[in-house]
């Protein structure tokens, strides 16, 4: 299969919060595969719905319901039907065990189309609370994290688009710490450099609150680099 920049941002999707499921038919030989996804974030999940449609070419179904594991806060989820793009999907990660080789000698577009779909879903960006001694201006966190070994394998991606990654972190403890979670922070003026952005406006949002309070300079430019990034 051809990959594309719509490809590569929903493979992304898939490595966070993504599933696909391999399932036979009542009374059929056929096997059927199911994408289930899904975001508190509305346009989040609309980005995810019409990239699967612009893709597939079909009308995909998304609809609104009531998440009893996010403290209650109304949830969007996507169902996709299609067994050709759903089974590469699922194949060329190993179903979620590796990145795709493929993402390894693609444009720098598309790798960035795909750490952006990863982003949305396992990404985050932070307000702390703390001041920078620098500046006297609040600090800005963005960082990205997962329970899987390939995780440390994004970092290196990250880096060959330009965006500055910390060290790794093993957090073990905590309340919703399950299994060990690898976790790395992100220098946000690397990630505002190098063009990326969250599709979540209250992520965006913070981006944008980020430059105009530390680096007012590079605003023009990177509302310039996101509205031609958005055309491709």
């Amino acid at each position: 299969m051809n990959l594309t920049v719509e490809l590569s941002y929903l493979l992304g999707v898939y490595m966070s919060d993504g599933t696909i499921c391999k399932r036979k038919k009542k009374n059929r030989r056929a096997w059927v595969y199911d994408f289930g996804f899904s975001s508190i974030d509305k346009d989040f999940a609309e980005e995810v719905q019409s990239t699967f449609e612009k893709v597939l070419k079909k009308r995909c179904r998304i609809r609104k319901y009531q998440s009893t594991r996010r403290r209650r806060k109304v949830a969007y989820i996507i169902g996709v039907w299609s067994k050709d793009l759903l089974k590469w999907m699922r194949e060329i990660t190993k179903v979620k065990e590796q990145i795709p080789p493929i993402i390894w000698n693609a444009s720098v577009e598309k790798k960035k189309a795909f750490l952006r779909g990863y982003m949305d879903g396992d990404g985050w960006i932070a307000e702390s609370k703390r001041y920078d001694r620098n500046t006297n201006k609040l600090r800005y966190e963005i960082g990205f994290g997962g329970t899987k070994e390939w995780v440390d394998d994004l970092k290196k991606l990250f880096q060959q688009i330009g965006v500055v990654v910390g060290k790794r972190q093993l957090i073990t403890k905590g309340k919703w710490i399950h299994r060990p979670l690898i976790r790395y922070h992100i220098k946000p003026i690397s990630f505002v450099r190098a063009g990326m952005y969250f599709t979540a406006k209250r992520k965006q949002d913070r981006v944008i609150r980020y430059i105009q309070q530390v680096h007012i300079e590079l605003l023009r430019d990177y509302t310039l680099t996101l509205s031609n990034e958005r055309k491709i």
